[in-house]
């Protein structure tokens, strides 16, 4: 749920908090899917696919050369804030503390909140202007008032050999097929690295049908989805695919041949399927 989205009409200005020793500016364009292309012309697109709401840019002064600059990117939702954050951040970041999640490192921080994604930037360089940024991203995560969560579909993802801080949404065209949204995935392995996925489609009808339409790509052809709950596929473009479908859920691994280990993390995943609807199944 989110405490505090910005309601039509609301002052934009009331979107950042005044912050003593500095003196705050807004810059007069907001931003919206029909004009994002003139700030981030080469990464508009990715954006607009993670229902990109609107833009906000404001810019904090002290003096006559230190200016942090805040970009405040809106989304549909907080999926959808954290798709796009996911996309951008680097495991190998620094991660601090601040709303669900913040990263830093010389000259940026940028941080998730509920629906906001927010990125903060100076060319002031040294500790003291990371502490300004934090001080600012601090400030911002409290006045916005957002819930600050991850999303609970990834507790399905298992915990065994997952890469910290790889958890990625894919709103659109996993593994490269459009009948595939909606997807949580991580990377896990330590040799080898292999990926594993939650899919939660509107519906078990929706699910059904992509499952079915992934299963006619390999040699086998299409199956009855009423009577298998998992299936491999061998696909040209992602290698071995475990998949398991249960209600509106695809989950699955993607090129791990090990078919043994594939079968621990299906069996793990289903588990917390049912713990996540509350299902209290009979073993098989």
């Amino acid at each position: 749920m989110v405490l505090a989205p910005l309601a039509p009409g609301q002052d934009s200005a009331s979107l950042y908090p005044s912050l003593k020793g500095w003196t705050f500016s807004e810059d007069e364009t907001v931003y919206n899917p029909d004009n994002l292309w003139d700030v981030i012309d080469g990464a508009a697109d990715l954006f607009l696919e993670y229902g990109f709401v609107d833009l906000h840019v404001g810019r904090y002064h002290k003096g006559e050369d230190s200016e942090i600059k805040v970009e405040l990117y809106r989304f549909d939702s907080m999926a959808d804030a954290f798709g796009m954050y996911s996309q951008e951040r680097n495991p190998k970041h620094a991660f601090i503390d601040i709303g669900v999640q913040a990263h830093r490192e010389e000259g940026v921080l940028n941080f998730l909140t509920g629906v906001y994604y927010v990125k903060i930037m100076t060319h002031i360089r040294g500790q003291e202007a990371l502490d300004a940024m934090t001080t600012i991203s601090k400030s911002l995560n409290t006045h916005l008032m957002q819930e600050n969560k991850w999303p609970r579909i990834l507790n399905l993802l298992p915990e065994q050999q997952k890469h910290p801080n790889s958890e990625q949404y894919i709103a659109r065209n996993f593994l490269g097929y459009a009948f595939f949204r909606q997807a949580y995935v991580a990377q896990y392995g330590n040799d080898k690295t292999f990926r594993i996925f939650v899919i939660a489609a509107n519906s078990s009808a929706e699910a059904s049908s992509a499952f079915n339409e992934f299963v006619k790509t390999s040699p086998g052809g299409a199956i009855d989805t009423s009577t298998f709950e998992q299936y491999s596929v061998r696909d040209r473009y992602n290698g071995l695919v475990e998949l398991l479908l249960e209600g509106n859920f695809i989950a699955g691994t993607v090129d791990l041949e090990d078919r043994s280990l594939a079968k621990t993390y299906i069996d793990d995943i289903l588990k917390r399927i049912d713990t996540f609807t509350g299902n209290n199944r009979i073993s098989k």
